[in-house]
């Protein structure tokens, strides 16, 4: 074969090429950005479905379990995370209500040497613990009352959960309180990293995946030397 003609098809072979690469690292990079894009919506929609969702009872026996969908966000460091230099990744605030004691009680009184009449009680009716004694004098002096009211502790049990069966892109993440069934609990704000619930399509921050760190910039960078070799440059 001519010579000449060689070196003609080798340069069409390079003139060729270059554009060709350049389609295919386009190519590549779009279709990654479709696949940022279709997952940040896809959190924004998530974190609608969070928004509008309220604290609702889900099983309810001796004990009562609430239940609130977590906005799926980044959290950012807050004060106490600088103070016990930490990173928090999911955080809820939570409110417990005790249910109140209404009862009507009563005693036996009596009257004590300068015409007082005094009474003491005991209540216990759960949670609460109550020892009562009163001293009413002679008028015009008022009563007194000596009180002591007692709550027991409040077991909470807390879970940051995932859906296991989700027909959203994004997978659901809940937080559910489980308490005694006379504390009402308010979940009042839920908020976890995206990677939490889905490790695949969220790196939690500051772990790139694996194909950020290795793939990407190897790619990038023989795609670039490959280009200038066929381009003559070195």
């Amino acid at each position: 074969m001519d010579p000449g003609g060689i070196l003609l098809s080798k340069s069409l072979i390079k003139i060729l090429l270059v554009p060709v690469l350049i389609f295919v690292s386009w190519g590549a990079f779009t279709v990654y950005g479709w696949k940022v894009a279709a997952l940040d919506n896809a959190l924004r929609v998530d974190s609608l479905y969070a928004v509008e969702d309220t604290t609702r009872i889900v099983f309810a026996d001796s004990l009562r379990t609430f239940e609130l969908r977590a906005i799926q966000a980044e959290t950012r460091a807050d004060d106490l995370d600088r103070e016990l230099d930490v990173r928090s990744r999911a955080r809820a605030d939570l409110v417990v209500v005790a249910e109140p004691l209404d009862t009507v009680v009563t005693s036996p009184a009596s009257i004590d040497s300068v015409g007082s009449r005094e009474a003491t009680l005991s209540i216990y009716r759960t949670p609460y613990t109550v020892e009562a004694h009163v001293s009413i004098p002679l008028e015009p002096l008022p009563a007194i009352w000596q009180l002591r009211i007692g709550l027991d502790p409040i077991p909470l049990n807390v879970r940051l959960s995932c859906a296991t069966d989700s027909d959203f892109d994004v997978v659901p993440a809940f937080v559910q309180v489980t308490a005694p069934r006379w504390a009402t609990i308010g979940i009042t704000n839920v908020q976890q990293e995206p990677g939490i619930c889905n490790p695949v399509q969220f790196q939690l921050p500051g772990a790139p995946s694996v194909f950020t760190r290795t793939v990407r910039p190897v790619a990038i960078g023989l795609g670039l030397a490959l280009g200038l070799k066929l381009l003559g440059a070195f």
